[in-house]
């Protein structure tokens, strides 16, 4: 399926680019069986996949289960990460 992107999608296209990872065990990507599904070692698993892409100025979006992943990555690696936006469930 393909969405018509706005003005102000293409202006943000021009200069982001939105990169996502899929988590072991998650979405289409398997886990090792000793894999332990903490925040700790899924934010070790987001650390190595930004230092693979070599990417820097990151703005991280975080929430829910998310939030301790990349809060962990952003805490560790401050150079990394040059704004963070945190969002909330609505209750």
């Amino acid at each position: 399926m393909e969405f018509p992107l706005s003005e102000d999608h293409r202006r943000a296209e021009a200069d982001f680019r939105c990169v996502a990872l899929d988590f072991p065990g998650y979405g289409l990507s398997d886990a090792a069986p000793d894999y332990l599904f903490t925040p700790r070692e899924q934010s070790g698993v987001l650390e190595r996949f930004v230092d693979r892409l070599r990417l820097h100025d990151v703005t991280m979006m975080v929430q829910d289960w998310c939030g301790p992943i990349g809060l962990g990555l952003g805490g560790r690696r401050t150079e990394l990460v040059r704004r963070l936006i945190i969002a909330r469930l609505r209750s």
